[in-house]
């Protein structure tokens, strides 16, 4: 054999050992440096029929579901981690990471949803098509329920709706779960206290022609409510996954996410990938950080490489981005010039958006969440008038009928082309 050869493929299969040869120890840091956690608290999932928390210190182990476990431990996070890693009855092994909101309040006056006349709302609503039949989660901070503009429209579990009070009736692991849940106590009370989910299930459902206050994407539908994230706008990778599970398994066709932060967590895309098996779609924010990167969960449209392992991206999740009143990148809101080329990517309207909050409230909040919940509510929209399509045909079909922009990316990077949404394009081309 030529010795040139031999060299040059030593050469390579060294190069290649040194990329993917990680220390289960560098691993760890990796994981430890991307994101906020919670600490002293991690994810794990083992392998069907082990035996979970086996030669692990913890102080309580809380079942997730899937196999997979919340442990708040006693002992020393890092080393633990490693441990678990080494363990090959461990499928993974994360910090369980924490979100928050992606949101701004401020004090613009309200006087006029220019988002809904943006993106060509009127004309939808035209069409008859309002958005009932097509049940829509909002992962986020919970819902007033109660909110003379939204009450009408929020999902109720008939099952638990009409049986005993204090007693699981339809056996979903929640009590009383009439309009959703709580994953930070598990309960069945998903009531906002923050409002924050409740402005986004504005924008999505807010009743309209009621002749009060909003009017939603949506003017009649179901909203369920799904809280992880608590007064102060964060919540952990624990709740989010008790939520996204929630939603799917009980019916929900759409997810809307107004959230983010943490980094990569294999946790987290493996509740996502669940939800894409059950044809959901994922809608999530693109992220408020100024920058062009995706902040998580929205990234996990595009394909990644995480601790030496490649992860191809979910066809079910679609990023949005926070345009303005100019149809300009709202100054605040990430986006990714590859996602809004290959159809991964939309925008909507995200600046003094004027919804919903807690009492009988309305507020104007900037931020890729109030951008979200329009693409959310325009799926529904989209789903209520062709029960047929697919998550992925849906989320093609928000992005191909949508108004093209031109974006800059910085003032030193070139421009490149995103769609905004146009509502009235997406019903009429969903026939």
């Amino acid at each position: 054999m030529n010795k040139l050869f031999v060299f040059a493929l030593v050469a390579l299969l060294t190069v290649c050992a040194w990329a993917d040869g990680l220390s289960i120890s560098q691993k760890v840091d990796n994981m430890l440096f991307q994101g906020r956690y919670a600490n002293g608290e991690i994810v794990v999932k083992y392998v069907e029929g082990s035996f979970a928390a086996q030669n692990v210190d913890t102080r309580s182990v809380k079942n997730l579901g899937n196999n997979t476990f919340c442990m708040k431990l006693r002992g020393d996070m890092k080393k633990t981690l490693v441990q678990l890693l080494q363990d090959p009855n461990v499928k993974y092994a994360e910090p369980n990471y924490l979100y928050k909101t992606m949101a701004t309040p401020n004090d613009a006056k309200f006087n006029q949803l220019w988002g809904m006349k943006k993106i060509n709302a009127p004309a939808a609503w035209d069409t008859k098509s309002k958005g009932k039949g097509v049940l829509v989660a909002v992962i986020d901070t919970g819902i007033n329920y109660k909110h003379e503009d939204l009450k009408d429209n929020v999902w109720v579990n008939e099952a638990e709706a009409n049986g005993k009070p204090g007693v699981d009736d339809d056996g979903n692991g929640y009590v009383d779960d009439i309009h959703g849940m709580n994953g930070i106590n598990q309960s069945g009370d998903p009531a906002d206290d923050q409002s924050h989910g409740s402005h986004c299930s504005g924008t999505i459902g807010g009743t309209g022609n009621n002749g009060i206050g909003v009017t939603g994407v949506c003017w009649d539908v179901d909203i369920m409510g799904c809280k992880f994230l608590g007064a102060d706008g964060s919540g952990s990778l624990e709740g989010a996954i008790l939520c996204i599970d929630y939603a799917v398994e009980n019916g929900a066709k759409v997810l809307s996410n107004s959230w983010g932060g943490g980094g990569f967590s294999v946790a987290l895309r493996d509740a996502i990938v669940r939800a894409q098996k059950k044809g959901v779609l994922f809608v999530a924010a693109a992220g408020n950080s100024y920058n062009g990167e995706l902040s998580y969960p929205a990234n996990y449209c595009m394909a990644t490489t995480h601790n030496g392992q490649t992860y191809e991206g979910l066809d079910n999740v679609l990023a949005v981005a926070a345009s303005d009143q100019n149809d300009g990148k709202a100054s605040f809101s990430q986006y990714s010039v590859d996602a809004a080329k290959s159809g991964d990517m939309i925008a909507a309207p995200g600046t003094s958006i004027l919804s919903t909050v807690l009492g009988n409230d309305y507020a104007s909040y900037d931020g890729t969440s109030m951008a979200t919940p329009h693409v959310a509510g325009a799926a529904t929209l989209v789903w209520s008038n062709n029960p047929s399509l697919s998550a992925v045909e849906v989320k093609k079909l928000l992005v191909n009928s949508g108004d093209t922009l031109e974006w800059s990316s910085g003032w030193w990077g070139p421009k490149f082309n995103v769609q905004r949404l146009n509502l009235n394009n997406a019903v009429k081309q969903s026939k």
